[in-house]
């Protein structure tokens, strides 16, 4: 997975109604909240804190704990993210 590198990151799932989310990257606490009426909950990764993770290029553990639900994803990189869209141009053949 590829997050925006130097901007606040957000973070957010459903959870029981009033739980405690917390989230870590590479066993680093980052954020925590708790979840409202809903369920809903968000947090939001620091721009300063991806752009530190951005500096060697290397993957990081990204984890997402909310009550006894456990969420890891593994390989995440900070990077510059790019949203494009469009078509191939006609005169292109594809390889």
């Amino acid at each position: 997975m590829v997050l925006q590198r130097g901007k606040p990151v957000a973070l957010g799932f459903g959870a029981p109604p009033g739980g405690g989310c917390s989230a870590e990257l590479d066993g680093t606490a980052c954020g925590s909240a708790t979840s409202a009426a809903d369920g809903s909950w968000r947090i939001a990764l620091s721009g300063g804190a991806t752009q530190k993770a951005s500096i060697n290029g290397a993957s990081h553990t990204l984890t997402i704990s909310c009550g006894s639900d456990t969420l890891t994803a593994l390989d995440v990189i900070f990077g510059d993210v790019y949203v494009t869209s469009g078509e191939l141009s006609a005169s292109a053949q594809p390889a």
